[in-house]
């Protein structure tokens, strides 16, 4: 007992000294030292009285003092009902005098308003517009005597919805409120714990029982405490709402006379009115609606099991002795608050007021501290203690600790220290979240960090143990353990460390993960992934190891996500070509991952487009093409929907690659989907032609492998003859048009035919001969057609020589007088730029005009004989009669057009001449 009563002093001298910062509040140190001082305070005993009798006793306070409180919860509640169903706003007396006193002050000053902006009219002040603040003011001055009752209208609103409410809470209140938190199981006892046996016995275990019994009392204080606080903001919210609405009708006919007078009198007086009323109407209805829902889900019953929260009636693993700290019991206090704190919330968002929404807000703040506060003190006071027996309990018993050590498990030697971080790691949790953005939640949540950390930190050492001990372990003894563990898991701390380490091994060890099997890898990553994550939060090293396997293993870290997830954590995750070329073979056969790296561009070269431009390939074609290795393109090909691929580099490259990987159902399903295209009803004939070409290169690729010694190969392209030569023999054989102006046999040919099989070549020749033919007789039709033409042609062109031959020896008569007459108007002007004096420049310009005239007159002469000339007319006649017999102005053009199209006729014969050349030997070369 000295020993105990010592650790309590050194305790309580270090409990002094986490506390100075308390210091300055004088209200938290008074109530924090009598906590101390009743429940930690070195206390002198005789022999009579041991330890767990002392704890009941200080439990039996506790209780006490939860007694007091829930009687004050109840007077709460049975206060809150007169004030949640009050509804006489506008007629109190209070209301009615202050309301008469402001509307009559008011209405006085409308006069005086209408004579400022009299005068601000006549002086011309740009800010008064008579037209609309004239209507505007007499409009609020009929409405201000009405401002009571329109105030009412508008409050009965709300209240409506607030009373249906409210009145379905004035007579089960208080017993459902009781009923909800569960505080009538404050002072029921826990059938499912062992405390009530062990405190009637005075060994150790009674000493640990009357402890959890004094922790219960504790832990019981903080809840009611938090509950009396909570109910106190409830009833100071609804109190400070009526009296807010009680003032806002008093000054409503100001602030709507505020209103009439805008643009006279610079002021947001109505604005402001206006959303504190909005606000208050509508907090309460809010208020009573969430604590209505409350209460009626908590008739139900218990909210945890109703709400389907995985929990089992009676639950207590944690062996409190109060029923209500069972899981379901105490879950359903938890929903229970939340519920009321959500109304607050909504209540808070609802205001955005200056006035009333802080105040709401700071209200809410303060019910939030209030459980950070006191919990914080009780928890850590109730951690305190439990230290304190345990240590007690510890120093008793040294030797049979020791024992246990020597002769227990490792998982149960270490038992408490686990199950001790992990209460601190909770209840610093609950006081985080209960504070909220204050001080007390904002340093509790710190408090989490750290116990989180440390608690990492030590599972790491239990690892790094277990790791360094496999080193002398080779590879295949590696994997036959994986097995073991994967058929039977561990259940001891250390065969779990072990299997954590040997899991940390294979994501080293590719070979490792290559014999173990992909779905033995999965496994390993769905039982150790999320933990290992979480456990190399703090270790940047492992963190990015893990971090690499889960991206190279993308496929295993989107399974069980929905779409939405897959598609973000792929965006994320795989960015680039480098994140592309990191996945493994495995993971290429999943559909999303190659979805994403479908979106991926690399810089492999694909092809060139019509411009010359390079075409890069995405990470999906690099994938398929090679570009990441072996394994990683039979895992794309296997994988591969031939349906979604597109005719042309696509199909050819997992036609070539599905060989190549010795997979004849792949390569079979690309020629199954080509002949479904091939055939279809709305393939055109161009695009058989593409689907030819994409065939050629196929069979090409097909026969090089077959000639290597490909067996897959040579079985792949008989089938793959077979199958288009019966597509051709139904659908022709996607032959291209003839050869273009301008374009090369051989260059037609290579383009067209160069991997072609004979059949196809053949059909071809037969195609151009048939052409060949058809241009051929056309020529010949035409030349016919143009010969006898030729004779009236002849004839027109003589005459129009004729035509032009007399045109031409009056044009060089009427020249050379043209050119005297030129001349003429040249020296005239010569005198004028000489001439100085007015007399002579008269003259000149006189001479100027004369010669000018005389030269207009001579080119007019000139062309009028032209026109005027009798041969020229003669012969023009006999050419439009010679036209007119053959058929008149469109028989000309028909002619020019049938001469146009026999060229062209003549040079598509050569060409299609010399492709069929071309071919032939293409042909004979086979």
């Amino acid at each position: 007992m000295l020993k105990f009563v010592l650790r309590l002093y050194a305790l309580n001298r270090w409990l002094s000294s986490r506390i100075k910062n308390l210091a300055t509040k004088r209200v938290r140190v008074g109530f924090f030292i009598l906590i101390v001082t009743l429940l930690f305070r070195p206390t002198p005993v005789h022999a009579g009285l041991n330890f767990d009798s002392m704890l009941q006793w200080l439990a039996n306070i506790a209780f006490s003092v939860a007694a007091a409180i829930t009687r004050g919860i109840v007077l709460l509640i049975n206060a809150m009902v007169p004030i949640i169903t009050f509804n006489h706003f506008v007629d109190n007396p209070v209301v009615k005098n202050g309301w008469a006193i402001v509307r009559d002050t008011v209405n006085m000053f409308f006069v005086v308003v209408l004579i400022i902006i009299a005068f601000g009219t006549i002086f011309g002040i740009q800010r008064f517009k008579w037209q609309e603040q004239v209507p505007r003011l007499l409009i609020m001055a009929v409405v201000i005597n009405f401002s009571k009752t329109l105030c009412g209208i508008m409050i009965d609103f709300g209240q409506v919805i607030m009373l249906t409410f409210a009145n379905a809470l004035r007579e089960i209140a208080a017993g459902n409120f009781i009923q909800l938190l569960g505080l009538n199981q404050i002072y029921a006892a826990s059938p499912n714990s062992s405390v009530l046996k062990g405190i009637e016995t005075n060994t150790a275990e009674g000493a640990n029982n009357a402890f959890n019994f004094f922790a219960t009392g504790v832990i019981s204080v903080v809840l009611v405490f938090w509950v009396f606080a909570t109910l106190i903001i409830l009833l100071a919210i609804l109190l400070f709402r009526i009296v807010m609405l009680w003032v806002l009708v008093v000054i409503a006919p100001l602030a709507w006379f505020m209103k009439g007078a805008e643009g006279v009198i610079k002021s947001s007086a109505f604005d402001d009115w206006w959303k504190e009323f909005k606000c208050l109407v509508g907090i309460g209805p809010i208020l009573a609606f969430f604590l209505w829902l409350t209460l009626a889900v908590a008739g139900a019953g218990n909210i945890a099991e109703q709400s389907h929260f995985d929990v089992t009636t009676g639950s207590n693993n944690s062996d409190f002795a109060s029923s209500i700290l069972e899981l379901s019991n105490f879950l359903s206090f938890l929903i229970g608050m939340a519920m009321l704190f959500v109304g607050f919330k909504v209540a808070t968002q609802f205001c955005s007021t200056e006035f009333s929404g802080k105040f709401a807000g700071k209200a809410v703040g303060v019910a939030k501290s209030i459980p950070a506060i006191t919990g914080g003190l009780g928890l850590k006071a109730g951690s305190l203690g439990l230290k304190a027996g345990v240590r007690g309990t510890v120093a008793a018993g040294g030797l049979a600790k020791g024992a246990a050590r020597r002769v227990l498990p490792a998982s149960i030697v270490t038992a408490p220290r686990r199950a001790s971080a992990a209460v601190r790691g909770a209840t610093w949790g609950m006081i985080g979240k209960a504070g909220g953005s204050t001080f007390v939640g904002k340093w509790a949540r710190g408090k989490q960090q750290d116990v989180a950390q440390a608690t990492r930190a030590r599972r790491f050492e239990e690892v790094n143990q277990e790791k360094e001990a496999l080193k002398n372990k080779g590879r295949q003894w590696t994997q036959q353990r994986i097995l073991d563990n994967l058929a039977n898991p561990p259940s001891s701390a250390k065969g779990q460390a072990q299997d954590i380490a040997l899991f940390e091994a294979m994501m080293a060890d590719k070979r490792l993960q290559k014999d173990l099997g992909r779905d033995k890898v999965e496994a390993l990553w769905k039982r150790h992934g999320a933990k290992y994550k979480d456990m190399a939060e703090t270790d940047a090293e492992k963190m990015a190891n893990i971090t690499g396997f889960e991206k190279a293993n993308a496929d295993f870290a989107v399974s069980g996500m929905d779409m939405g997830q897959k598609a973000e954590w792929m965006r994320r995750n795989l960015k680039d070509a480098d994140d592309a070329n990191g996945l493994t073979a495995g993971a290429w056969g999943n559909k999303d991952v190659q979805d994403r790296a479908g979106q991926i561009k690399t810089n492999f070269e694909k092809e060139r487009d019509k411009d010359g431009k390079i075409v890069y390939m995405n990470a999906l074609e690099a994938a398929r093409a090679g570009k990441y290795g072996v394994e990683a393109q039979g895992a794309v090909v296997r994988a591969t929907d031939a349906a979604k691929l597109e005719m042309g580099s696509q199909m050819e490259e997992q036609f070539r690659a599905a060989l190549e990987h010795n997979d004849p159902q792949s390569a079979q399903a690309v020629i199954d989907q080509i002949q479904a295209k091939y055939t279809g009803a709305g393939t055109t004939e161009q695009d058989r032609q593409g689907m030819a070409l994409s065939m050629d290169r196929m069979r090409a690729a097909a026969d090089r492998m077959s000639r290597g010694g490909n067996p897959q190969a040579r079985d792949t392209l008989s089938m793959f003859d077979t199958t288009r030569a019966g597509m051709e023999a139904t659908h022709g054989f996607g032959l291209p048009s003839a050869p273009k102006q301008g374009e090369g046999a051989q260059e037609y040919v290579d383009a067209n035919f160069r991997g072609s099989s004979r059949a196809r070549i053949e059909a071809a020749m037969g195609e151009m001969d048939k052409q060949k033919t058809e241009a051929d007789n056309a020529v010949a039709v035409l030349d016919g057609e143009l010969n006898a033409l030729r004779g009236t042609e002849k004839d027109i062109a003589d005459k129009q020589k004729q035509i032009e031959d007399i045109r031409r020896s009056i044009s060089k008569s009427v020249e050379a007088v043209s050119q005297k007459a030129h001349r003429a108007v040249m020296d005239a002007q010569g005198r004028l730029d000489a001439a100085r004096k007015p007399e002579e420049k008269k003259r000149a310009q006189e001479a100027v005009n004369k010669a000018q005239a005389n030269f207009t007159a001579v080119t007019a002469r000139g062309q009028e004989q032209i026109q005027s000339n009798d041969a020229i007319k003669s012969l023009e006649a006999e050419v439009g009669q010679i036209i007119e017999r053959a058929g008149g102005q469109e028989w000309l053009n028909v002619v020019k057009e049938k001469q146009k199209e026999h060229e062209a006729l003549k040079r598509q014969a050569q060409r299609l001449e010399e492709a069929k050349k071309k071919l032939e030997e293409l042909r004979n070369s086979r």
